[in-house]
């Protein structure tokens, strides 16, 4: 598999940022819960990780692996598995505990980006195929 070197940097200096999150969400330094709105870890979710499997994408060239009769997108199935694994070690923590929610929330975001990476290549090809008609 050959990567893409400008959103291998991209992908890597975004998910720096996302297990600095991470790292400071463990240390209680991140406010767990935030009362001004409801699903704000939600959305949090649905972006941080929804970007970081697109970007993740982007960086692989976006490769599949077949999964029976499914192609499945490797960097956001790494990035999916990951998040998974995270919500799992927050059993662990005290400060910090598992959200089937959160879980949801980071499946979705991966599917949103993914979806209007799609409709972003869709029409750019269909305008790439008007205007040189």
């Amino acid at each position: 598999m050959k990567f893409n070197k400008i959103w291998s940097i991209v992908f890597l200096a975004y998910f720096a940022i996302i297990v600095l999150i991470v790292y400071l969400a463990y240390q209680g330094i991140l406010p767990t819960n935030l009362p001004t709105n409801k699903y704000f870890d939600e959305c949090g979710h649905f972006t941080l990780i929804g970007i970081t499997a697109l970007f993740a994408h982007l960086a692989m060239n976006r490769h599949f692996f077949k999964l029976s009769y499914i192609k499945v997108p490797v960097g956001p199935a790494i990035i999916l598995l990951m998040a998974t694994i995270e919500e799992f070690f927050q059993t662990l923590s005290p400060i910090r505990e598992f959200s089937l929610t959160d879980l949801l929330s980071d499946l979705a975001g991966i599917v949103f980006f993914l979806f209007l990476d799609y409709l972003v290549r869709f029409f750019l090809r269909k305008f790439k195929k008007l205007y040189n008609n």
